[in-house]
């Protein structure tokens, strides 16, 4: 590991010999200790930058996203140049607060121009950020592309970002209005005609996205993924025999292509015609190629034949990679339809013991899957089965989310109180603890100073101001609780914030101001639980109904 170079000036000497001891115990792989040192020597030096940009570094490796946001701050504050602001542009994004990167990055466009905003994506896209959310980053991206002062190819590159959001969120028609309004033809990459031809597709315009991959394929015919994105079309279309033909001629004249297989092997996959998809996947596996494709796609063809023990053990296999997503997503969807969960166990013991440096992030990765298609207990279960081998705050947080939303109080406050025993400074646990104790009513002193330390490790994050204002209305500290609920929904107005916000200003009387604040609210995500449940609770069906008209009338919130 490489980090930048030491200062060149004078330095005390027994301040020398303690950075040349973090500097062995860096080089020797201890990475908490060269931490600790770093920090013990910016008690002393806290001016340094280099000392500053070494500790920051070594917090980005570890699961402490509060000590690098203090470090990122400090770093910009005495070193306001591209370099800190990325650091803290990173930092605002592991700790979920992607409008505030959005604005960290804004003044280097003109630097580092679209590829910037594609890494800003890949963080949103990765991270676990709400539909809403994810929709006002879109928005606020084709914003900027359409200011006037904006440069064509920076305006080019905010624009194909907040299209790549809304393709991520299936938002297609939107997608398509975007690329019409920014002038984007979508046929800069294979990657670009794919995300067309997908938007397409997802309208409905099935001949449409046909033709633009057959636009494509004559810009980049070497491009498989397009080639199976057609062939898959031309199934959809009825026309499977023009797909096998298509290819098998392509195969004839260029010999065994692994990407030719892997097209013939998919359509018939996609077909359900078993023996033909197998017949291909050998075919590409003695070509000694796509190994991780051929064993997830074996896989699936064992699960389809009802031998789902063999399926898991294919993928078990698979390393941690894009092809091991894709296979959790299909373990998830399969193990649901069975009524065993030792397999489930005995999937996460052959994955964890193949590749224990990934456990964590594979248990993660599969609760989420299973979330969606089998419920909270499927997801516990894994999460719970991969703390018996490694906890981690990670993994005891996201299990403390899930008991929350069970209803089970003292399971989640239990899991976030380890997190905070493994991680002191993990800002979004004791804020998590703090507004889970507030939605009780319960020791709200304590509530009300675990959110106040997790706004010091993290100001102005939505999310805290948000728990602060509540924990103050549980309090009865009503026109105390006004400002931070405020300044949460200027930062972030999701449903949740909309429904606290309001129910301040009902309790106040100001009852005109509730209802903008719910129907503004609303029109941002009209299904939002807490949201629905407060306008219901407080006006009734009728109410929430005739709110609903008003934004079917185009008459919104403010």
């Amino acid at each position: 590991m490489e980090g930048p170079a030491l200062p060149a000036r004078p330095m005390a000497p027994a301040l020398m010999l303690a950075l040349m001891s973090a500097e062995r115990q860096l080089l020797s792989g201890d990475l908490d200790g060269a931490l600790g040192a770093y920090l013990a020597l910016l008690a002393e030096e806290a001016s340094d930058p280099a000392v500053l940009q070494r500790a920051l570094t070594l917090a980005g490796y570890g699961d402490d996203p509060a000590l690098e946001f203090t470090l990122a701050q400090a770093l910009l504050r005495d070193r306001p140049d591209p370099v800190s602001r990325l650091a803290f542009a990173r930092a605002l994004g592991r700790s979920g607060n992607f409008g505030g990167v959005l604005d960290t990055l804004a003044p280097l466009a003109a630097l580092a121009g679209p590829v910037l905003f594609d890494r800003f994506v890949d963080g949103v896209l990765l991270a676990e950020v709400d539909e809403a959310e994810r929709a006002r980053l879109a928005q606020r991206l084709a914003q900027r592309a359409f200011v006037a002062e904006t440069p064509r190819s920076l305006a080019r590159g905010l624009a194909r970002a907040a299209v790549r959001i809304y393709l991520a969120q299936r938002l297609y028609e939107d997608a398509l209005i975007l690329m019409a309004d920014a002038g984007l033809t979508m046929l800069a990459s294979p990657t670009e005609v794919g995300w067309r031809a997908e938007a397409l597709e997802g309208t409905g315009q099935l001949a449409a996205a046909l033709g633009h991959l057959e636009e494509g394929l004559e810009k980049f015919p070497d491009a498989g993924g397009l080639r199976f994105a057609r062939a898959r079309l031309q199934v959809r279309l009825n026309d499977l025999d023009a797909a096998r033909d298509d290819f098998l001629s392509l195969l004839q004249r260029s010999g065994e292509q692994a990407d030719l297989l892997l097209a013939l092997a998919l359509i018939h996959l996609d077909q359900d015609l078993l023996d033909e998809a197998s017949a291909y996947l050998d075919r590409l596996d003695a070509l000694g190629q796509r190994p991780a494709q051929v064993a997830f796609h074996r896989g699936e063809v064992a699960a389809r034949e009802g031998r789902l023990a063999a399926a898991l053990a294919l993928w078990a296999t698979l390393p941690p990679g894009r092809e091991q997503g894709r296979m959790l997503r299909r373990a998830a969807f399969w193990l649901q339809r069975q009524n065993d969960p030792t397999l489930l166990d005995r999937f996460l013991v052959a994955q964890g013991t193949r590749y224990p440096e990934a456990l964590e992030r594979t248990a993660l990765s599969l609760a989420d899957a299973l979330l969606a298609e089998a419920g909270p207990a499927a997801a516990e279960r894994v999460l719970t089965h991969a703390l018996a081998a490694r906890p981690t705050p990670s993994l005891y947080y996201r299990r403390a989310l899930l008991a929350e939303a069970r209803g089970q109080g003292a399971a989640a406050e239990a899991d976030l109180r380890a997190v905070l025993a493994l991680a002191p400074a993990h800002a979004q646990a004791m804020n998590a603890l703090g507004f889970f104790l507030a939605e009780r009513g319960e020791r709200l002193d304590e509530a009300q100073a675990l959110v106040e330390q997790a706004l010091r490790l993290a100001p102005d994050t939505p999310a805290f101001l948000d728990s602060l204002g509540w924990v103050a209305f549980k309090r009865g500290d009503l026109e105390g609780a006004l400002e931070p609920l405020r300044q949460a929904y200027q930062r972030r107005g999701d449903g949740e914030i909309a429904a606290h916000l309001g129910e301040v200003y009902w309790r106040l009387g100001r009852r005109n101001r509730a209802r903008q604040a719910w129907l503004a609210g609303l029109e941002g995500d009209p299904e939002d639980p807490t949201l629905v449940e407060t306008v219901r609770r407080l006006l009734g069906d009728r109410g929430l109904t005739v709110m609903r008209r008003q934004l079917g009338r185009g008459l919104g919130g403010v």
